[in-house]
C-alpha cells in the first residue's frame, strides 16, 4: 500500500504463469472474477468500497450490447430493467397474474410462456423479446408460479390496457 496520489491505494499483481507447467495462462473475462475478489478484500479489510460491479452491470452483452454500442441508445432489456421493472415487481407483490399483465400492458409489454420459462416482449411486435428471468430473477417462471400460482393468460381487460410508456428503439441511455 502506498500514497503517491490523494488516496491510499493498493496494486495487486497476478502471476499468469502456472507454477508446475510454467505455461502462460490467459484468463478470459477474468475482470468479473477480479471485481468479485476486490469486493471481498474491501469488506474483509475494512477498505473503502469502490463501485466495481456497477461497471459490469452497465454493459450489455450480445445483441443488446451491440445495439447500445452502435446505436447509442438503450437496448430493449435495459429499457425494461430501468423503466418497467419497478412496476412489474410491484404488481408481482399483489399476488395476481392479471395485475402483472396490466402492469406489463401499461408499459406496452406482454409476458408469455416459452419453453420452460417466460418471455417479455413488445405487444405490437413479436421480434423484440427477452427472457423474463434476465430482467429480474423474481420474474422467472419458477418464482412467479410460486407467488402467483400457475400461469394465466391475460384477460380482455389486460389486453385493452393502453400503454402509458413504451419502448422506442434508440432512446438515449
Amino acid at each position: 500500500m502506498h500514497q503517491n496520489t490523494d488516496n491510499w491505494h493498493l496494486h495487486v499483481a497476478i502471476n499468469k504463469v502456472h507454477p508446475r507447467t510454467l505455461r502462460n495462462v490467459e484468463p478470459w473475462y477474468d475482470h468479473y472474477r477480479l471485481q468479485e475478489i476486490c469486493i471481498e478484500l474491501e469488506i474483509r479489510h475494512g477498505l473503502a468500497r469502490t463501485n466495481h460491479a456497477a461497471e459490469a452491470e452497465r454493459r450489455q452483452r450480445g445483441r443488446a450490447g451491440d445495439f447500445e454500442a452502435y446505436r447509442g441508445g438503450a437496448s430493449f432489456p435495459r429499457w425494461i430493467r430501468e423503466e418497467a421493472r419497478p412496476a412489474l415487481l410491484e404488481a408481482r407483490k399483489r399476488g395476481d397474474w392479471q395485475a402483472l399483465h396490466i402492469a406489463l400492458a401499461g408499459c406496452g409489454l406482454e409476458i408469455k410462456p416459452r419453453g420452460a420459462g417466460l418471455m417479455i416482449g413488445r405487444r405490437a411486435e413479436s421480434r423484440l423479446h427477452v427472457k423474463a428471468s434476465d430482467i429480474d430473477r423474481l420474474l422467472s417462471m419458477r418464482s412467479l408460479s410460486a407467488t402467483l400460482g400457475p400461469y394465466q393468460p391475460p384477460h380482455q381487460r389486460s389486453r385493452e390496457q393502453r400503454a402509458e410508456v413504451a419502448y422506442e428503439p434508440g432512446t438515449p441511455k
